[in-house]
C-alpha cells in the first residue's frame, strides 16, 4: 500500500518552523508570555527585523489560537510629552499588533482583585505579575504606601491587603479614569476605604502627602513607590534634600523616613561585585551636580550600600543584555535633609508648600542640626532597629 505523506506548518513546531524559514544566523527563541487570548512577544533587536512574519508563526503555532500577538517594545519618552520632567527617567512600553485582533481592551483577575483595562491607556506589565505576588505581602499592614506613577493593578492588589494606599496619577486622565473604574469592581471594592486617588503634577502630590493638612490623612507615609521601570539611576537623586523641602518635623526621625521602591534596569555587565556596592557607587558618582555639592560638604558618599534593604532579581535577562531588579532603598537622613544640593523635585516641593502658606518647621536647621536631633531621638529610645536584609537565593545579599 502506498502512503501520502503531507508535510506543511502542522509537522513543525514553532522553533523549527522558524529555523526554516528565518536566516541561519538569527536567534529563533522568541521570549513571550500570554495574557488571555493574547500573546505577548519580547523580540531582540534583530528579530524586529522579521516582526511580521515571527508573528504569523506564532499565531498559527499557539495551542489556544490567539485572537492576537502583540510586540511589547520599549519606547524613548519625548520632551513633547507630558510629565517629561519625570518620565524621562523610565523605560516605557507600547504594544504592536503583530497579527491578529488589534483590541487591547482586556478583562481579566490577578491574585484576588480584578481589572478592566485597555493595555495602551494605562503603564501595564503583565510580566511583571509574579513579582506583584511577592511585592504586595511585603508591606505591613499597617504601613502607608504611596504609588507615585499610577499603577492601578499594584496599588489595588497593596490595598486588598489592608494597607493605606495614595495612588497619583501624575495628571494621566485615562489613568486616572481606569482607577475609579476598576476600584467599583465587585472584587476590589472591599479596597476603597484604603484607597485614595489623586490626579495631580508629582510634586504636588508629594506635597500634599509628606505634608498632610486634613485630619484623616496618614501622617507617615511608610513606602514611595514606583511601579515604571527606571532605567537612569539619577531618578533616585530628586529625592535628595526632599525633605528638607517638605517640612514635616515627624520626619526629623529617621525612623520615619519612607523606603523608596522602585523597579531598575541595570546592565548585567556592570555587576562585577555585590548588587548593593555597584548600586551605591552609582548613586555617589552619577550625577556631575550632585557629586560636586558633596566635595564641597567633603562627603565622599551619600548612599551607603547598608541603606538598601533589599535587591530582588525580577529577570536576570530581560530587555536585551540587562538586569532587571526591585530595589529598597531606605532614605537615610543624611540623603532626605541634603540641602546643598536640590533637585528639581525638591525645588518644586518647596514652592508648593511656600505657595500655600506652610510654614517649614525645619526651614532654618542645617543638616547638622537635624541629624543631632535625631540622635538625641533615637538615645530617648525611638531608634530604628538593625535593618534586616533578605536572605533568598534570589536575593541580593551583603
Amino acid at each position: 500500500f502506498k502512503h501520502e505523506i503531507v508535510i506543511d506548518h502542522t509537522s513543525y513546531s514553532q522553533d523549527q518552523l522558524l529555523k526554516k524559514i528565518l536566516p541561519s544566523n538569527l536567534n529563533t527563541n522568541i521570549k513571550s508570555e500570554s495574557l488571555q487570548d493574547i500573546k505577548i512577544l519580547e523580540l531582540e533587536l534583530e528579530q524586529e527585523k522579521y516582526k511580521d512574519l515571527i508573528g504569523k508563526v506564532v499565531r498559527m503555532k499557539s495551542d489556544n489560537l490567539s485572537k492576537a500577538v502583540l510586540m511589547r517594545k520599549a519606547t524613548s519618552i519625548h520632551e513633547e510629552k507630558p510629565n517629561y520632567e519625570w518620565n524621562k527617567y523610565f523605560l516605557d512600553f507600547q504594544f504592536e499588533v503583530l497579527a491578529g485582533n488589534a483590541d487591547l481592551n482586556r478583562n481579566f483577575k490577578e491574585g484576588n482583585a480584578e481589572f478592566e483595562l485597555n493595555l495602551n491607556d494605562v503603564h501595564y506589565y503583565s510580566f511583571l505579575q509574579t513579582e506583584r505576588d511577592r511585592l504586595v505581602t511585603t508591606f505591613n499592614k499597617d504601613s502607608v504606601f504611596a504609588d507615585m506613577f499610577g499603577d492601578v493593578i499594584t496599588s489595588i492588589r497593596v490595598a486588598l491587603n489592608n494597607v493605606t494606599v495614595l495612588a497619583n496619577c501624575l495628571g494621566e486622565e485615562k489613568v486616572y479614569q481606569t482607577f475609579l473604574k476598576n476600584i467599583e469592581l465587585p472584587l476590589n471594592k472591599s479596597a476603597k476605604p484604603r484607597l485614595q486617588v489623586f490626579n495631580e503634577d508629582l510634586p504636588n502630590f508629594l506635597a500634599h502627602i509628606l505634608r498632610p493638612e486634613k485630619a484623616d490623612q496618614p501622617k507617615i507615609v511608610k513606602h514611595l513607590f514606583s511601579g515604571r521601570i527606571v532605567n537612569d539611576i539619577r531618578f533616585v537623586h530628586e529625592f535628595v534634600g526632599l525633605f528638607s523641602a517638605v517640612g514635616n518635623s515627624q520626619y526629623s526621625n529617621e525612623e520615619n523616613l519612607p523606603i523608596l521602591n522602585f523597579y531598575y534596569l541595570a546592565n548585567n555587565q556592570d555587576f562585577t561585585e555585590s548588587m548593593k556596592r555597584v548600586l551605591s557607587k552609582k548613586l555617589n558618582t552619577e550625577n556631575s551636580e550632585l557629586r560636586d555639592a558633596m566635595a564641597k560638604e567633603g562627603i565622599e558618599e551619600l548612599f551607603d550600600a547598608n541603606d538598601i534593604l533589599d535587591i530582588y532579581i525580577v529577570d536576570a535577562r530581560f530587555h536585551g543584555e540587562n538586569r532587571l531588579l526591585h530595589v529598597s532603598l531606605k532614605l537615610s537622613a543624611k540623603v532626605a535633609f541634603f540641602d546643598k544640593y536640590k533637585s528639581q523635585l525638591a525645588r518644586k516641593v518647596q514652592q508648593f508648600t511656600q505657595s500655600n502658606g506652610h510654614k517649614k518647621s525645619n526651614e532654618k536647621k542645617t543638616v547638622e542640626d537635624l541629624e543631632k536631633e535625631i540622635r538625641n531621638n533615637n538615645n530617648e529610645g525611638l531608634a530604628h532597629s538593625p535593618k534586616k536584609v533578605k536572605k533568598d537565593g534570589n536575593e541580593a545579599n551583603e
